[in-house]
């Protein structure tokens, strides 16, 4: 009901025109029933989509970071391994090793070597061929350096791993005069 209109006020109109008294009537309330079902459903179904795109989600990042850590721990080997491989190629390029292998091939060591001058082309010296006799000695050495130093590559520091955490500090070397001096130092 409205509360804007004073009833206690009297109308004013025009002079000698009364105005009839509206008619008032309570109108039925009319009931509108829209169909809730197809709204119920439609935010049953956009819950439900949303909860199954989360779930393949998740499930996808969790697939992904056991990707990640296989590869790491892969990556990982591979890399302790290619140390080993460079370790053996040093090994090998070593002086002695290389010389061992010229000696099972049967070369001998050439005294008296001849150069050839390249920009006169001439032969400066005189070469003699190598005797038997002459086979180098290249040293005793303890087991063949390529399986020592195999056996004791060092682990790479990586993840996963506690490689290359700690330091290690060399000592002063016994029988030396510095390790002598060092030893009374720290006494």
């Amino acid at each position: 009901m409205s509360t804007s209109v004073n009833p206690n006020r009297p109308r004013v109109g025009l002079p000698g025109v009364s105005l009839p008294r509206p008619r008032l009537t309570v109108v039925p309330r009319v009931v509108s029933q829209t169909p809730r079902l197809p709204f119920l459903v439609l935010v049953v179904s956009v819950l439900a989509v949303g909860l199954v795109g989360l779930l393949l989600l998740n499930t996808s990042m969790e697939r992904g970071a056991y990707q990640v850590t296989a590869l790491r721990q892969q990556s990982a080997a591979l890399g302790i391994q290619r140390q080993a491989l460079q370790l053996k190629v040093a090994a090998l390029e070593d002086p002695q090793e290389v010389a061992q292998k010229a000696l099972d091939l049967g070369m001998v060591a050439n005294l008296s070597p001849a150069f050839l001058d390249l920009a006169t082309g001439r032969v400066v010296g005189h070469a003699v061929p190598g005797a038997p006799a002459g086979r180098p000695d290249i040293g005793t050495k303890v087991g063949s350096s390529v399986d020592r130093l195999a056996k004791t590559a060092p682990v790479v520091a990586g993840e996963g791993n506690h490689a290359g955490t700690t330091v290690v500090r060399p000592g002063p070397v016994r029988g030396t005069k510095a390790g002598a001096r060092a030893t009374r130092q720290s006494r």
